[in-house]
């Protein structure tokens, strides 16, 4: 017997357990014919603080970790019908918060490990949210950013000339050729995942056997103390296009993944956008 056979492993001791984001219940209702520019968030819950003194009632809530944290997402592609995928974008987004937030956080007794980390030194009033009433609308700075690409121009050909780094926003998409199944030793087509789409999808052959590997890993380095993720429909053929997640409709991919599967089951818990934090590399 080796010497690691006898350890239980419950989890990597550099990684956190997964935390699984997905929009707040019910979402399905609320979004249903909203226009489709409008993202979905995740978590897209309220603040804790929302609605408190110098905090919006309508302050969408981030997940905490440590700035500069290793963070690795797992990002499903949302599955319906093989034949009519539709595909989502993803955008990281991140939040600043002062010491008087970790206060909170332990007044209110969370634990240790969901306290917020902060990185502004102090809080501060800022705009009001209501310029006509400053003192009932007062709100606290709370800087929100999204994760960016730097693009470097070539090198200059002339003397004396700066180069130019140009900054923008990061969109992320599922984008995978669809799987071909192995075969088990019975001959049968293997399945790598399972629980969280059906065996067999339609009576199509194309349709078939979504049980191979459909989420899609990313890494990078926290940027702020506080993460969301915005969703969009990756393409939008008209500005009055909308959010349907009914029976059919375009959307039942979405609801299928992070829903209800258009109303005919509860959400499952254990599936979303995996996020596991780690230590700075």
């Amino acid at each position: 017997m080796s010497g690691d056979s006898s350890i239980a492993v419950l989890s990597d001791a550099n990684f956190s357990l997964a935390r699984i984001l997905k929009p707040f219940p019910n979402f399905e209702a609320i979004y249903q014919g909203q226009l489709q520019s409008i993202p979905i968030a995740f978590p897209g819950t309220l603040d804790e603080d929302a609605g408190s003194p110098g905090f919006s009632p309508d302050l969408i809530a981030g997940i905490s970790m440590p700035l500069g944290a290793r963070v690795v997402i797992w990002i499903p592609q949302t599955i319906f019908l093989y034949s009519s995928l539709q595909r989502y974008t993803y955008q990281v987004c991140w939040r600043l918060r002062s010491p008087a937030d970790y206060s909170r956080d332990v007044e209110r007794g969370r634990s240790l490990g969901k306290q917020s980390t902060y990185s502004l030194p102090q809080q501060e009033v800022g705009v009001p949210g209501d310029l006509a009433n400053p003192v009932t609308t007062k709100r606290f700075v709370l800087p929100a950013a999204m994760q960016s690409l730097a693009y470097e121009q070539a090198e200059p050909l002339t003397n004396l000339t700066n180069g130019l780094v140009n900054m923008r926003g990061q969109l992320l998409t599922t984008n995978g050729a669809l799987w071909t199944a192995p075969l088990t030793e019975t001959g049968a087509l293997g399945q790598i995942t399972q629980g969280i789409f059906p065996d067999s999808l339609g009576a199509g052959a194309a349709d078939q056997g979504p049980g191979g590997p459909v989420f899609f890993p990313f890494q990078f380095d926290a940027e702020g103390n506080e993460m969301m993720i915005l969703a969009r429909r990756e393409t939008i053929a008209a500005p009055t296009d909308v959010w349907d997640f009914m029976s059919g409709a375009e959307d039942r991919s979405f609801s299928n993944t992070y829903g209800t599967n258009a109303g005919t089951r509860p959400p499952l818990e254990t599936v979303g956008i995996y996020v596991f934090t780690g230590a700075a590399p």
